[in-house]
């Protein structure tokens, strides 16, 4: 844990190819073999990205839209071909990848529902990483689900439900208990983070007001090492779940819990 503490105050460092040495190749071999702090690594580039993406705004001649989509068309029937993270830097292209389609999506898609989506994913991702570090907590504390449902219901200004602890504890085998919310800014969108805990596992609950329309299941967007992103869409909301359990054990669990399919 000390090792863990020690390598991720210069994780910035590392990722921008700023430390030399033994330490560096200390902190290649650490984040190599550790799956927590792979995925902190993972989430300081792609918060570096988003910067980047921000900062620079160039103009985007009228037709790039129509060639990149082109090209997805072109690339998308190929065979795909994905390398394993292993902790160390993203290769170059991945890395001109991931900046481009950040760079495109704030300028073609301002107003769709499917990359607010994609942004939201990313944020749930590194925020309930920030609160297993410990460096997110929750504002509001409340006795119950009951009262802090009525409140986030008025801060949201739409109905929001939250999970029902006693139903939640006896799928996963054990006590869960409600610590508390907070609200967070995602681009244009507030929203809710609900903060749970069993055991020593962290679960975060987002309430997003986000409408991508009404559908059965629970959804994966998006899967780390050692975290995932699950979404349980309904007509004016979107409920993200950040978890560090096992992708598709989760899964079941919550697809029983909270979005049981009718």
């Amino acid at each position: 844990m000390d090792d863990c503490i020690r390598y991720r105050e210069r994780l910035h460092e590392w990722v921008d190819g700023e430390l030399d040495g033994t330490f560096c190749e200390e902190v290649d071999t650490h984040v190599s073999l550790c799956p927590k702090c792979a995925d902190a690594a993972k989430a300081v580039e792609h918060i570096k990205l988003l910067v980047k993406a921000k900062a620079r705004r160039p103009r985007v001649p009228e037709n790039l839209e129509a060639r990149v989509r082109q090209t997805i068309a072109i690339e998308s029937r190929r065979k795909p071909s994905y390398p394993r993270w292993t902790g160390r830097k993203l290769i170059p292209f991945a890395g001109a990848a991931a900046f481009l389609f950040v760079l495109l999506s704030s300028y073609f898609y301002p107003g769709q529902n499917q990359d607010l989506h994609a942004m939201v994913s990313s944020h749930v991702f590194d925020s309930h990483l920030r609160s297993v570090n410990g460096e997110s907590t929750p504002e509001w504390r409340f006795d119950g689900s009951e009262k802090m449902t009525v409140f986030m219901t008025k801060e949201l200004g739409t109905e929001v439900r939250l999970l029902d602890l006693e139903l939640l504890g006896d799928c996963l085998g054990e006590p869960v208990t409600l610590q508390g919310v907070s609200f967070e800014q995602c681009g244009d969108l507030r929203i809710g983070k609900v903060f749970y805990r069993f055991g020593m596992e962290h679960l975060s609950l987002f309430v997003s007001p986000l409408s991508l329309g009404q559908q059965d299941g629970l959804q994966c967007c998006k899967e780390g090492r050692s975290f995932s992103v699950f979404c349980c869409p309904e007509e004016s909301l979107c409920y993200y779940f950040g978890t560090s359990l096992d992708a598709e054990k989760f899964q079941k669990i919550l697809q029983d819990c909270f979005c049981p399919q009718e």
